[in-house]
């Protein structure tokens, strides 16, 4: 998949998204949507793997470094909010869908 250009403001329609309709259906070749009870750390994995990037990749796409991105997905921290509001620019979702 693309990974989405930040400077454009472009996306793709064909771009996987966390929609709240759409959660705990599966879909993305057998991916399924995280629930609301599901916590950001799950959220963010599963758009790491549909969009198939590591977190060296993410970290390189925002800004930080692969072990702070590690930490988010181990729930050993939690993202500032500068942080979410990158995340959400490049998995082309907005902040509350993130953390909700």
């Amino acid at each position: 998949m693309e990974p989405m250009n930040l400077s454009s403001g472009n996306s793709s329609s064909t771009e996987p998204k966390l929609n709240p309709s759409n959660r705990g259906k599966t879909y993305l070749g057998g991916i399924k949507e995280p629930t609301v009870e599901e916590s950001f750390r799950k959220r963010l994995l599963w758009l790491m793997q549909a969009y198939q990037y590591t977190a060296r990749d993410v970290a390189g796409r925002i800004g930080v470094a692969p072990e702070v991105v590690e930490a988010w997905t181990e729930g050993r921290r939690d993202p500032t909010l500068k942080g979410l509001v990158a995340l959400a620019k490049l998995f082309n979702t907005d902040v509350e869908s993130l953390v909700n």
